[in-house]
């Protein structure tokens, strides 16, 4: 598992648009707060219909090895909420979470990425204080 910067990780999904890379988000929690937080996060990356599911399990890695994963093709089956209706197969997955628990995975084909929650804290300050601009 690495540790990444916030900033970092709003750039991501820009460079995964660039390369045509596939992404979305798993979320757990209530669906109305969930959809709110994701409403901020698509206007803050500037992705209107990023794909998102919501989820009620703590330990999505273990959610996605237990529900995407396709043993007799060795593919992750990723289902259409998270594609826009397309079916896509996938060798590998990269999580971003603020928990590590949910990062927790025994699969070889998933990799974590955790996002210290002090650094999302130091950067809503900022956000208020007006010492991060976004455009």
């Amino acid at each position: 598992m690495r540790r990444s910067s916030l900033g970092w990780t709003i750039r991501y999904p820009d460079q995964l648009r660039r390369r045509q890379i596939p992404h979305g988000i798993l979320t757990k929690g209530g669906t109305v707060f969930q959809n709110f937080k994701l409403s901020l996060l698509r206007q803050l990356i500037d992705e209107p219909h990023l794909p998102a599911l919501i989820t009620t399990t703590d330990a999505k890695s273990r959610h996605i090895e237990q529900s995407w994963w396709n043993e007799e093709q060795g593919v992750f089956e990723i289902p259409a909420e998270m594609t826009h209706g397309r079916s896509i197969h996938a060798r590998h997955i990269i999580m971003i979470d603020d928990k590590e628990t949910h990062l927790a995975s025994s699969h070889d084909r998933i990799s974590g990425y955790h996002i210290d929650t002090k650094t999302v804290e130091d950067f809503i300050v900022d956000l208020h204080e007006g010492k991060v601009a976004i455009k």
